[in-house]
């Protein structure tokens, strides 16, 4: 179990350098993820050790670097609904930025957990938009 210290940690993190953000993909279904990309490899070797801990599935990118950059960027990725309703009820409390984006992800997961479960087209563009219209606050 991670401590709570490491927690708030974390909902910092994702708060200041982290999104959670989803798009339509090319089947009309959003596509949901939990992300923080930066500079600091200790940083997201932190993260995954936390993800190891709670059992996070996440895929983590080889280090890249952006254009005009002087530094490599290291992302880590929650994709899998499980993994992202499991990571954001454990840090949601602790957000002060993005815990309404967070809720969000939260219900339209609870609400669709899988595909036998669907969403009307409406329904999905609707999700998506909302979590756009959050970031701009």
């Amino acid at each position: 179990m991670t401590s709570k210290e490491n927690l708030i940690w974390l909902a910092g993190l994702i708060d200041g350098e982290g999104c959670i953000h989803s798009h339509m993909t090319g089947k009309n279904n959003p596509s949901i993820q939990v992300q923080v990309h930066c500079a600091s490899k200790i940083m997201v070797d932190s993260i995954e050790e936390i993800y190891l801990k709670e059992g996070i599935e996440y895929f983590r990118d080889l280090p890249f670097r952006q254009p005009k950059s002087t530094k490599d960027t290291h992302r880590i990725t929650v994709r899998k609904k499980a993994s992202i309703i499991k990571i954001l009820r454990l840090i949601v409390i602790f957000m002060k930025v993005k815990s309404q984006e967070a809720d969000l992800a939260i219900d339209y997961i609870n609400k669709y957990p899988n595909r036998s479960i669907t969403a009307t087209l409406e329904e999905k563009e609707s999700f998506v938009s909302k979590l756009r219209q959050l970031k701009r606050i």
